[in-house]
């Protein structure tokens, strides 16, 4: 699989162990969630090249909408790429944003992104790993706020319960560091 379907795979799993409607698939779920992050992991680990080999690129072109599909572009940040969104125009319920958020600081990023880009986001249920989504997703709400748009409110109560579900889910009484505010 491309990286790109492991993720739609990935994303299909969080959506699932976010409805409670589909409380019989939850192991399932889980377990595939874990089978694509440690395909993530193996790729990530794996080295990009040996001994200058590499696998040749291919111009097929398999059927599609006549767009260009920007596959392998890294164009949003880790959050995005795992399908975080808030707001209006989000169809993520709290439970489903929530779950992206735990298995972003759990588990695996998929080797999507440069190295040194990874680097700062540490590894799984680390302290660095959720100051980073922290203050992502506290700076996401600080952004929206700035520009004093109605039509952000949404986003920006999201944004502000999500901090506050890994608040208290994973910060209080483990990790140290300041917790970022999303006051201007």
């Amino acid at each position: 699989m491309s990286l790109m379907q492991t993720v739609g795979v990935w994303r299909n799993a969080i959506q699932a162990l976010g409805a409670k409607e589909k409380a019989a698939f939850h192991a399932a779920a889980q377990q595939v969630l874990d089978a694509v992050e440690d395909e993530w992991l193996r790729r990530r680990l794996e080295p990009a090249s040996q001994d200058g080999f590499f696998k040749w690129p291919s111009t097929d072109a398999p059927g599609g909408a006549g767009s260009i599909v920007s596959e392998g572009w890294v164009q949003e940040g880790v959050l995005g790429f795992l399908g975080y969104r808030a707001g209006k125009t989000s169809d993520l319920s709290g439970s489903v944003r929530q779950g992206i958020l735990k298995q972003a600081f759990e588990g695996v990023i998929p080797p999507a992104f440069p190295k040194p880009y990874l680097d700062q986001w540490g590894d799984p249920g680390t302290a660095q790993r959720l100051r980073k989504i922290a203050e992502s997703i506290a700076a996401f709400a600080r952004n929206a706020k700035r520009r004093s748009e109605d039509r952000l409110d949404q986003a920006i109560a999201d944004w502000e319960s999500d901090l506050e579900y890994l608040y208290l889910e994973f910060y209080v009484g483990r990790f140290g560091f300041g917790w970022p505010s999303t006051q201007l």
